[in-house]
């Protein structure tokens, strides 16, 4: 004798229509996705998908970490790293005045 059993999961329709959870999109491991994600697209030379991701990066990491703290200050050079390999060294030079010094950022941590 042979038991079978309906193992499929019933979706919520709600649930698939719900917008994005904020809470989710700036938890500190999705900022490090991001951060991390960006370098891989820049080393595929991605760059507008690398931009995007790294200005979510410090953007979540400033409002959830502040703007000094060391994850922080890490995704802000990885983005004045990408604008200066492209030759935007305007761009660069407005993120780069939003560096703290290492010694003024581990003070902090």
């Amino acid at each position: 004798m042979s038991v079978t059993q309906d193992l499929s999961i019933e979706r919520n329709p709600k649930s698939e229509e719900a917008p994005k959870d904020k809470i989710c999109e700036n938890h500190p491991v999705t900022l490090e996705t991001k951060n991390d994600l960006s370098i891989l697209h820049e080393e595929q030379a991605q760059y507008n998908e690398a931009e995007s991701l790294l200005l979510e990066a410090v953007e979540g990491r400033c409002l959830k970490l502040g703007d000094t703290h060391t994850r922080t200050q890490e995704s802000l050079e990885n983005l004045i790293g990408l604008y200066e390999a492209l030759d935007k060294s305007e761009e660069a030079n407005e993120w780069r005045s939003r560096l703290t010094s290492r010694d003024d950022a581990e003070k902090e941590d």
